[in-house]
């Protein structure tokens, strides 16, 4: 029997200083979950690879962006996720971060498709998928858009490509944006968040 083990919080003040503790999930469950989430997987990936047909390069990375904004709004709605001023701080530092280097110039010459497809698409999913589970859905979300910054930094130290000064700024925002979302909330009522 295939099983996958979850982690539920507790409930109530006094299960607070207990552990979490361990459920397990069963192979049906699985299944039955991947239903659910498979045609609104699939509805996202089509709607996000036409708007690229549709669009320019820089118009798609910036509606992407907003992902993190909807991920924080959905996740406080359904109970997930607390909604604070230090989040809503890092989605929008982060927003404003991918919208400035989509406007930036880069200087770099388009990367090959398939090699793109592979690493953009399947590993970047896949782990992005594990970061949901082993952190939280907003943070998962704008740890994507840390991919602006750190190929930025690896095409400047491989190839020795150089970009402009707004799009410098706009990855250190995303990169704050999602240092400003790991803060404990202990830190961010400290500095006035």
């Amino acid at each position: 029997m295939f099983e996958i083990r979850k982690c539920v919080s507790p409930k109530t003040r006094s299960d607070t200083l207990s552990l979490k503790h361990e459920t397990t999930v069963t192979t049906r469950e699985v299944a039955t979950y991947g239903f659910y989430i498979a045609p609104i997987w699939f509805i996202t990936e089509y709607l996000s690879n036409a708007t690229l047909a549709r669009t320019s390069v820089a118009s798609s990375t910036v509606l992407s962006s907003t992902s993190g904004l909807f991920t924080l709004f959905i996740g406080a709605f359904l109970g997930q996720d607390s909604l604070n001023v230090t989040k809503i701080v890092a989605v929008f530092v982060s927003m404003a971060g991918v919208a400035m280097t989509a406007m930036g110039k880069t200087w770099v010459v388009d990367e090959v498709v398939i090699a793109n497809g592979l690493v953009g698409s399947v590993l970047s999913d896949y782990f992005w998928e594990l970061c949901v589970v082993w952190t939280t859905p907003l943070v998962a979300t704008l740890g994507m858009s840390l991919t602006i910054p750190l190929a930025m930094v690896a095409d400047m130290m491989i190839h020795g490509r150089h970009y402009s000064a707004i799009y410098n700024l706009g990855s250190l925002q995303v990169f704050t944006g999602f240092v400003i979302a790991n803060l404990p909330d202990k830190v961010s009522k400290k500095i006035g968040l």
